[in-house]
């Protein structure tokens, strides 16, 4: 797995019906990426198979048990799978009635041993 060049972005600053609500498009490594936030709620980054090498990379914070978190904002982090990429995301309520949603990372799959 490699992380792609990329800088942490900002996707959304909000009331929490604006970010429920609306349909994202990112465009990596020229791919567009059609998302609404629905499609990574169900997908915690604890419950992520390479989540030591996530966290280790984008310098996240883990209770070891149930989250892994951003350092700044102390967002909760998820993942969206798409094809042979893993995109990170960190999502919640930063302050009352406030939600953020940002990109935190992309990784290339690397496929080691094709068949």
């Amino acid at each position: 797995m490699r992380l792609l060049e990329f800088k942490r972005t900002k996707l959304f600053d909000g009331i929490e019906d604006g970010l429920f609500d609306k349909d994202f498009l990112l465009n990596i490594e020229g791919k567009s990426v059609l998302f609404i936030v629905d499609d990574i709620t169900p997908h915690k980054l604890i419950d992520c198979p390479v989540k030591q090498d996530v966290i280790n990379k984008l310098h996240l914070e883990s209770d070891g048990i149930s989250n892994i978190v951003t350092k700044e904002q102390r967002l909760q982090v998820y993942y969206l799978n798409e094809d042979d990429l893993l995109i990170i995301f960190s999502m919640g309520e930063y302050q009352p009635g406030r939600y953020m949603l940002f990109l935190e990372g992309v990784f290339l799959k690397l496929n080691l041993f094709p068949t």
